[in-house]
């Protein structure tokens, strides 16, 4: 078994908010790029980074407050109160961050957006972050491996089985990597929708597939995670991520219906 913390370090929880920051930078940049020289659109570099800054952020929020939504579930299925729970705390200090959180802030926020843009334009956005998501993912989860938050799979025996043992949340029996499972799996999907991209049938496409492909991949790995099962045997990132394929594929078959070439 690979013991991580020899080769890299795992003291504070630091690490990964430095490479979300590193993450939101090279999105954007690679956003820059991708608008102005792939899709050969006029872009302000300036606009660029600030709607990646704003985006960002809104993100952060809404992933705080989803894994506080999760965590509250949680809380009263053990039995405790709702009026228990440190909501301000939670919210403020120690909650975690869920990436579907940020997606529904983020898309959510768009949506209202589209009240002074056309819809065409944009689902021409959300295919371009899309792509630029599956970056940020990787980078995301760069940060989770290097720090040991906890974001890593249950005990295994396979060869590849990782030590954290001076993580965030320590684990001192080999477990499975699963961020590294997640940067392979962002990387496969990034690479996928990049070269899809000039061969779309209709605007939103990329963003339809990237919703099905990464929640079918979110809710096979919670299988080897650690975390509390809510209902049929399935964890709150499992229900969530097959609402996201059920929707995904709707809006899929909706859109290529309306808007295929």
């Amino acid at each position: 078994m690979s013991n991580f913390a020899k080769w890299l370090p795992q003291q504070t929880a630091d690490w990964y908010m430095f490479m979300m920051g590193v993450a939101a930078f090279v999105s954007s940049c690679f956003l820059l790029w991708y608008l102005k020289y792939r899709l050969n659109k006029g872009v302000n570099p300036i606009a660029v980074f600030g709607v990646v800054f704003i985006l960002t952020a809104i993100g952060f929020i809404g992933a705080r407050v989803y894994s506080v939504l999760e965590d509250v579930v949680l809380h009263v299925i053990d039995g405790n109160r709702i009026t228990t729970y440190p909501f301000y705390d939670k919210l403020a200090n120690n909650g975690g961050f869920r990436f579907y959180g940020g997606v529904l802030f983020v898309v959510s926020f768009l949506l209202v957006c589209s009240k002074w843009f056309s819809i065409i334009k944009i689902l021409e956005l959300l295919d371009a972050f899309a792509i630029t998501i599956c970056i940020a993912s990787i980078l995301g989860r760069v940060g989770c491996q290097i720090s040991g938050d906890g974001c890593y799979g249950t005990y295994t025996t396979l060869p590849w089985g990782m030590h954290y043992t001076n993580g965030v949340y320590p684990s001192l029996l080999p477990v499975h990597p699963v961020p590294i499972y997640e940067m392979i799996i962002s990387f496969g999907l990034f690479v996928y929708l990049f070269r899809l991209e000039k061969q779309k049938q209709f605007a939103g496409q990329l963003f339809c597939l990237y919703l099905i492909f990464s929640s079918i991949s979110r809710f096979l790995l919670e299988f080897i995670r650690n975390n509390t099962s809510i209902a049929f045997g399935l964890t709150f990132t499992q229900l969530t991520a097959l609402l996201f394929i059920v929707l995904g594929t709707m809006l899929f078959t909706r859109l290529s219906k309306f808007l295929a070439h």
